[in-house]
């Protein structure tokens, strides 16, 4: 096995690309999953952060105008509400403009976990059987305030990582005091 600071040889590579279908030779299912992530490449200690906008099990793919080298072995921290995923990665795919397509080959117990959480949260969060479901009682409920309804929406959206928190965090500031329009 090559050293985390030596590159892989380009011929020892697959190539493979972000299409699906009969031609992606990705071994793990890949969902869409938007998140930070730094990156270190391991050689010459070159630094960058970008976004990633699919992960899976195996890995990630970074959008980055300026992506690392087909080969190059990487440290990632790829972080998405409080929780961080940190691997030994290595660029299998590489298309200036585009961004790079890593694979992880390192992974501790810790980050896969949470790299399992955040691919499968409903295996986490299932719902109790019928029988056991307690029974709701037809108490009535009070309205919600427009207010109300934005803090939620916005939780929802950092929740689902469509905001990021400092994305929030501003739109909550910009509401500020004004009176929320109704849509309708």
């Amino acid at each position: 096995m090559s050293s985390p600071t030596e590159p892989v040889e380009p011929a020892a590579l697959e190539v493979v690309d972000r299409r699906s279908g009969p031609d992606d030779r990705r071994a793990t299912t890949r969902h869409p999953f938007t998140a930070t992530v730094q990156i270190v490449e391991l050689t010459a200690g070159l630094r960058l952060t970008a976004r990633i906008s699919d992960l899976s099990e195996g890995g990630c793919f970074v959008d980055t105008m300026s992506p690392l080298d087909s080969g190059l072995r990487t440290r990632l921290r790829i972080r998405s509400g409080e929780e961080t995923v940190e691997a030994v990665g290595l660029v299998r795919f590489s298309q200036p403009g585009m961004g790079m397509g890593m694979q992880f080959v390192e992974i501790g117990e810790a980050s896969r976990a949470i790299l399992t959480r955040w691919l499968h949260p409903a295996e986490e969060m299932a719902a109790p059987a019928f029988e056991d479901a307690p029974m709701e009682t037809a108490s009535p409920r009070q309205p919600r305030t427009e207010r109300e309804l934005l803090a939620d929406l916005v939780k929802l959206l950092v929740r689902k990582n469509i905001l990021t928190e400092f994305e929030a965090a501003q739109l909550v500031e910009e509401v500020g005091n004004q009176p929320v329009p109704n849509p309708f």
